[in-house]
């Protein structure tokens, strides 16, 4: 991993597959949470798209799950010994 911190974002129903990511990263000592953040979108824009064949666009809102990763103390370690199990 190049860079220090990762984000984990996700919407509605794929806010279950984030966290698991996020929970299998952390127990497997490659990343420490740093923050987690929900918010909800609306999506009231009226009109038509000509993308959704003149269908009215859905109104409503959506959960949003953001989960800030950092990198662990072991992840270089870690990451060697993947390369050396997988090859």
């Amino acid at each position: 991993m190049d860079y220090p911190e990762i984000e984990l974002h996700a919407l509605g129903d794929a806010i279950g597959i984030a966290v698991k990511v996020g929970e299998l990263l952390c127990r497997s000592g490659f990343t420490n949470i740093k923050s987690i953040q929900t918010t909800t979108l609306s999506s009231d824009e009226p009109g038509k798209t000509p993308e959704a064949g003149n269908r009215p666009l859905r109104r409503g809102k959506k959960a949003k799950l953001i989960i800030k990763l950092s990198k662990a103390e072991k992840f270089d370690e870690l990451m060697k010994n993947f390369k050396i199990q997988k090859s």
